[in-house]
């Protein structure tokens, strides 16, 4: 496959496929033709991140199961109707439902973070923009006039434990993209999904912007080295400097 100027204009860049891009050439292709069906944690984030910035929209974006038996007449022909109406909506059920609704609601009882989301008059604001010479486009999840906010979901909120998956998921590339992108500070609305359901709101500062910002100078460095290169059937080897060698960790070290 060849990756041409003509396609990125129809298909920009974004975090998501950049990030494959990181790991190699072919990550990033087989990104480009993937088939991604959300798992079961990704819808119940989706939830949550809906009834937390636009609760309104709920019901065009997700549908919710009856509690029926299938195995009757009566029941079959109920699911059988509700599975019609639902569409292309996410099927939820109704515990689900609940449990998303008592985290949110115990979200928005921090006046700080109920504040900061009340404050924001854009939700899911596309954006666009050429850096680098490549076009790249995105989401912002909830903007201010002051700030953006991204939410994330996941099972272990702990600073520790998030601060390690930020950089492996390689949200700071993420962030320094919307810095760029909108020239305002970065939030990020870190919720659990598990028992506690903790949350919070942390700031990202501008060494980590600056470092997502370096970072993805390399990265589209080496994309546009690949595009002259032909190279989208190479693989790890294409990221790397020189041989590839297993050395000690620097946690070792």
């Amino acid at each position: 496959m060849i990756i041409t100027n003509e396609m990125l204009k129809e298909r920009p860049l974004s975090y998501s496929s950049i990030k494959e891009f990181s790991r190699s050439p072919k990550n990033y292709i087989q990104y480009l033709h993937a088939k991604r069906e959300p798992s079961k944690e990704m819808v119940f984030g989706s939830m949550i991140h809906c009834l937390l910035l636009y609760p309104e929209l709920f019901q065009d974006m997700f549908a919710v199961s009856p509690d029926v038996d299938r195995r009757t007449k009566d029941g079959k022909a109920e699911w059988e109707r509700f599975v019609s109406e639902a569409g292309e909506r996410e099927v939820v059920q109704g515990h689900e439902l609940d449990e998303a609704s008592e985290i949110v609601s115990a979200i928005l009882s921090n006046d700080n973070i109920k504040n900061a989301i009340k404050k924001c008059d854009h939700f899911e604001k596309p954006w666009q923009e050429d850096m680098f010479n490549l076009p790249f486009r995105g989401f912002l999840d909830a903007c201010s006039s002051d700030y953006v906010i991204e939410v994330k979901t996941t099972s272990d909120a702990s600073p520790q434990n998030f601060t390690r998956d930020f950089f492996n998921r390689k949200y700071h590339i993420q962030a320094a993209l919307y810095y760029q992108a909108s020239g305002l500070p970065i939030k990020y609305i870190v919720i659990e999904t598990k028992s506690p359901y903790n949350f919070y709101m942390a700031d990202v500062s501008q060494d980590v912007i600056n470092y997502g910002w370096n970072e993805l100078i390399r990265l589209t460095d080496l994309f546009h080295q690949c595009m002259t290169l032909n190279a989208w059937d190479k693989g790890y080897e294409f990221m790397q400097d020189g041989p590839m060698v297993i050395d000690l960790p620097p946690w070792i070290k």
